[in-house]
């Protein structure tokens, strides 16, 4: 199985490749007027702190050198084969974006709930109703009150952190081209989604003032 990392314009001027996941070094497979940074993997990766740090690693290491379209994590294909027919495929597409960032990086944040804290109570209405089980009648509406609240509290959280992350005074902000970005009260989806257009020179700045928030 092949793990696309990135697609990136034909630079020659390649420096050496950061090991990624399962720690291989990807290839670098040259297409149709563009190339797909790959690597061989022997499992389909989870979603975990350090195959998600593999997966950035190989990207950092690239945005210096080259323009590139970072892949989505986790995408895989089963043989080079497929991988080239499927890319070749939208060539027209990805040369397009890649002349459109041409001199610059963007960058997808997600931040994770880490589960809002809420009463007991609400707590033990979440769980019961997201399990499905059954209550008596006022008992029940009283629990659906409590989650609904809880989910409230989420939204409000959520909107505070985009403020920090995404807002128009805030530090990132002021080093990017265009943001966009959306929050989710879900506890199963990422609190804050968020993706970021910057000047490649701005890169370092970028990721220092990310660390300090």
């Amino acid at each position: 199985m092949f793990y696309l990392y990135a697609i990136s314009d034909p630079c020659t001027n390649w420096p050496a490749l950061h090991p990624g996941i399962e720690d291989v070094v990807p290839d670098i497979i040259m297409l149709d007027g563009f190339n797909a940074i790959a690597g061989r993997i022997s499992y389909i990766p989870t979603r975990d702190t350090s195959t998600v740090r593999s997966h950035w690693q190989v990207l950092a290491a690239l945005m210096p050198h080259a323009t590139i379209l970072p892949a989505q994590f986790g995408t895989i294909f089963q043989t080079h084969d497929e991988l080239a027919q499927i890319l070749i495929g939208r060539r027209d597409r990805l040369l397009s974006e890649l002349q459109r960032l041409s001199g610059y990086i963007e960058l997808g944040v997600s931040v994770t709930d880490r589960g809002t804290q809420g009463s007991p109570r609400d707590n033990e209405a979440m769980s019961a109703l997201n399990n499905n089980e059954n209550r008596p009648g006022t008992q029940y509406l009283a629990l659906k009150h409590a989650r609904n609240k809880l989910y409230l509290q989420r939204e409000r959280d959520n909107n505070r952190l985009s403020e920090k992350l995404c807002g128009t005074t805030g530090p990132l902000t002021k080093l990017v081209t265009q943001t966009s970005w959306r929050a989710s009260s879900s506890s199963a989806l990422p609190a804050i989604s968020a993706a970021f257009l910057l000047s490649s020179n701005r890169l370092d700045a970028f990721l220092d003032a990310l660390d300090d928030l």
